[in-house]
């Protein structure tokens, strides 16, 4: 699956146009006086932005003539810059990075505050890194699940994902899904992460009335 983002990416396979752009983008069918760019192998020419949203929605192919684009080369996902500006539109693009880049906290973290759930791609130790995965469960709850075991046991961490996403109680540890404080946080923003708790506080009645007051 290719992505494209930033007219940096267009350079392998397109180029501005050689010729005077045709009256109308053959995508749009507009007009608009927008930054024209034209495909190297079909010569064929649109809006830049609307080539972007084309491929950026799995079209591997021009939209006339179904020729195939070039993709990405592997090195250029060992390019820094590359892909910080790729992450940054799309933080699952962290998934093609080069090993030494999914270590790079600063790509990292641009991944996960564009998408959480990319922490999964991250390295073992940023996945240990507190600032890390803060940033991605602030981002989606869910990406509690991808952090070490050590910080699926932080309160604040913890805290962070079942307020964003309460359903993210099945990821913390036996202890924090023991917490009064943690499971209410997490029912106040999904009342069925009740079903996360632990034993102890599902058959808790003075418990269960504390959730059932946050109405």
């Amino acid at each position: 699956k290719f992505n494209l983002f930033y007219p940096i990416f267009l350079s392998s396979f397109c180029r501005p146009p050689q010729r005077p752009p045709q009256e109308e983008c053959l995508i749009c069918r507009s007009s608009a006086i927008e930054p024209w760019v034209q495909l190297s192998g079909c010569h064929h020419i649109f809006h830049q932005a609307c080539l972007e949203g084309w491929l950026n929605s799995d079209h591997l192919t021009c939209p006339i003539c179904r020729s195939r684009v070039v993709l990405a080369s592997e090195a250029q996902w060992s390019d820094r810059q590359f892909v910080l500006q790729a992450v940054h539109r799309r933080g699952l693009d962290l998934k093609k990075a080069s090993e030494d880049l999914k270590r790079d906290i600063e790509v990292v973290l641009t991944a996960v505050h564009q998408n959480g759930m990319s922490l999964v791609f991250a390295s073992v130790a940023l996945k240990n890194d507190k600032e890390v995965v803060l940033g991605a469960v602030h981002q989606n709850g869910m990406a509690l699940g991808f952090a070490s075991i050590e910080l699926r046991n932080d309160r604040e961490v913890v805290l962070a994902a079942v307020g964003q996403n309460g359903m993210a109680l099945g990821f913390a540890s036996e202890d924090l899904r023991n917490d009064r404080e943690v499971v209410l946080a997490a029912a106040r923003q999904d009342i069925l992460a009740l079903s996360e708790a632990s034993e102890v506080l599902r058959n808790d009645g003075d418990f269960l009335l504390e959730v059932e007051r946050l109405g």
